[in-house]
């Protein structure tokens, strides 16, 4: 298995778009996706992607030179990678199939070299007999899942990975093990996680200092190496449910570590590996913390990210260097998001991401020598900045009085007349929505549209009182929330009362449906894609059952009582909807099993409820193509003008 040849593709990386916001813009997959520079700062590798999938390319740092790289054949595709020394790439490998239209990533690596040479398939299912008799091969033939812990920078030939036997259900436990880069050998180290799920740490000897594994029951199951070199299990109730190591105290004395212990907001801990306590060194008053900023050997951490509301640093340490650059960063694109992608092993090159809710992403080179900063590239450089929305960041207060945060994007209106409005649910329930570059608020917007994005209880990022607010309390508070939101929008913002739209994927599907039964005059339409609309059927269809802790889950979120998921399911309130109805899901969905969809469909059938639908055949939880995403959302704007004119 190799790379295909390059052609000299850079020329024609960026060709010249019309500047236009529209439909094709917003959905097609950026042709650049992730940037990374080589431990030497001498090289990028690019994923970029193209007819429909992802492939690599290397370039020089000066002068953008192609190197080599490409795309493999056939149903492989490049997903994440990771530099491994100055010439060797590893990169996740994915897969599609015949069945679904997106590739799916199944524990297969693959190396190969920045000329395009010797890329071999070093650890997977297939490497072993692909590789009978050459340098290349597995410990044993066996289906296996590889996760990278720990790129090793001192060895340019290993890495280390996890090593987990393949499972529908994820319920194997893991092993540590080295992996040579070029020849595939494996080497375990004999260290093994207790349950599955694991998760393993690493120090700055880059040996295994915290390992992290799930029981049955959902609790965590924590390990420490101590300073004597012995581990030991934490007791439960010494650590909180958000538990999650993030860096090394190169003394090998302490571990900075991301928790909620005995606190309501995650923020940052310090567990002393002596077992002699756990420090709370900083927890924000509102909001977890979102992400993390470390010095130059990623031994501590220099500063914070938090979204209350819009996106603020706060940085820890005023001497470290990495903190005085990454404020340089700041002042230089104030208001944005800013990330670092990946730095060159002396941390002269830096690679920095920035975005914010009307520029999408863009890449920079930073020279910390010099103190230049370079742009790199565009995520999206057909579209026009000017043309985009801002993103508001507000509150109110729900039915109950709890607060409740969320966003609002006003519509493209020069008349300044009330405009329709689309209330855009996100779907988890257990995630959130930030401020940022959305294409759909994007789009809508463009087309004349206000959107209103709630994070109601039940939300991820608020604390866990608020998270587990939201437990058993689907179809009821959560939708209550929304209803409140959308109310509070009418008379606080510019909106047509009458021109109100509920939207979502997956649970926002859900939500969209249940809100419109339970408040049949508020919303004008319903927009639906792979929603869940039988919570009963989350015991017997899909993969959330089959999770290694999938029962547990669904047990706290909506409990097992059959007639109290009848009560709170939209498919038994179909007669109660008077909104116009736009349903799409793929056939191959293995979150919200398809049919949630039939059962939906006959519900509203039985009744006489019309509909549009779009139902794509291999398509999974969500539309991956470039051609189903823009289809997708040219028949939802063509739906709306249809059912949300103002005349």
């Amino acid at each position: 298995m190799r790379l295909c040849s390059l052609i000299l593709i850079v020329l024609t990386l960026f060709p010249p778009f019309a500047i236009a916001v529209d439909i094709e813009a917003l959905f097609s997959r950026p042709e650049i996706t992730s940037v990374k520079i080589s431990p030497d700062g001498e090289h990028f590798a690019l994923r970029i992607f193209r007819d429909g999938k992802h492939g690599l390319m290397f370039v020089e740092r000066d002068g953008f030179k192609a190197t080599g790289g490409g795309f493999l054949p056939g149903g492989e595709e490049v997903g994440d990678f990771f530099w491994v020394n100055n010439e060797r790439v590893v990169i996740n490998l994915q897969q599609f199939n015949r069945f679904e239209e997106a590739p799916r990533f199944y524990g297969e690596l693959y190396a190969i070299n920045l000329d395009g040479k010797k890329g071999e398939l070093i650890f997977g299912y297939r490497a072993g007999r692909e590789r009978v008799g050459t340098a290349v091969r597995q410990k044993k033939e066996e289906r296996a899942w590889a996760e990278i812990i720990d790129l090793l920078p001192n060895d340019p030939r290993k890495i280390l990975i996890s090593y987990t036997q393949a499972s529908y259900s994820r319920n194997n436990v893991s092993r540590v093990q080295y992996l040579d880069v070029y020849r595939g050998f494996d080497k375990d180290t004999g260290k093994s996680s207790k349950y599955p799920e694991a998760r393993f740490y690493t120090d700055q000897q880059h040996e295994p200092r915290i390992i992290t594994s799930v029981r049955a029951d959902r609790t965590a199951h924590i390990e420490v190496k101590m300073e004597d070199g012995n581990w030991l299990e934490l007791e439960n109730g010494t650590f909180g449910d958000a538990f999650g190591p993030l860096a090394a105290d190169p003394s090998g004395s302490s571990y900075f570590i991301f928790d909620d212990y005995e606190t309501d907001k995650a923020g940052l801990f310090k567990l002393s590996l002596d077992g002699s306590g756990y420090e709370k060194l900083f927890v924000h008053d509102t909001v977890d913390i979102k992400r993390f900023i470390f010095n130059q050997d990623h031994s501590a951490v220099v500063g914070m990210m938090v979204y209350d509301g819009y996106p603020s640093y706060l940085m820890l340490s005023q001497e470290d260097e990495n903190a005085k650059v990454f404020r340089r960063m700041l002042a230089s694109f104030p208001g944005a998001v800013v990330n670092i992608t990946s730095s060159s092993r002396d941390n002269k090159y830096w690679i920095v991401l920035v975005s914010s809710d009307v520029e999408p992403a863009s890449y920079y080179l930073f020279d910390k020598e010099n103190t230049k900063m370079k742009f790199l590239f565009k995520s999206y450089p057909e579209l026009s900045t000017q043309k985009l929305t801002k993103m508001e960041a507000i509150s109110y207060e729900s039915f109950d009085g709890l607060e409740i945060h969320g966003y609002y994007s006003q519509a493209h209106n020069e008349s300044g007349k009330p405009s329709p409005m689309i209330v855009l649910v996100h779907g988890g329930p257990r995630i959130r929505d930030y401020w940022g570059f959305h294409p759909q608020v994007q789009a809508l917007t463009s087309a004349g549209y206000s959107v209103l994005q709630i994070n109601y209880r039940g939300s991820k990022g608020y604390g866990k009182e608020f998270l587990h607010a939201g437990d058993k309390q689907w179809g009821k508070a959560i939708q209550r929330d929304i209803i409140a939101g959308t109310k509070w929008a009418i008379k606080h913002k510019n909106v047509l009362e009458e021109k109100v739209c509920i939207m979502g994927g997956s649970f926002g599907a859900y939500s969209a449906f249940q809100s419109a039964s339970l408040e049949p005059d508020l919303y004008k339409c319903i927009v639906a894609a792979a929603g869940i609309y039988d919570l009963g059927l989350l015991y017997t269809k899909g993969d959330v059952k089959d999770f290694y802790w999938g029962d547990e889950y669904l047990e706290e979120v909506i409990g097992n009582d059959i007639e109290e998921l009848k009560s709170i399911s939209p498919v038994n309130y179909a007669e109660k909807i008077k909104a116009d109805i736009f349903i799409a899901h793929g056939e191959k969905d293995s979150r919200a099993h398809y049919e949630h969809y039939k059962r939906m469909t006959e519900a509203m059938d039985e009744v006489g409820l019309e509909y549009e639908s779009f139902v794509i055949k291999k398509s999974g939880h969500g539309f991956y193509s470039n051609e189903n995403r823009i289809s997708y959302m040219k028949k939802v704007i063509a739906f709306l003008e249809k059912n949300m004119s103002s005349n």
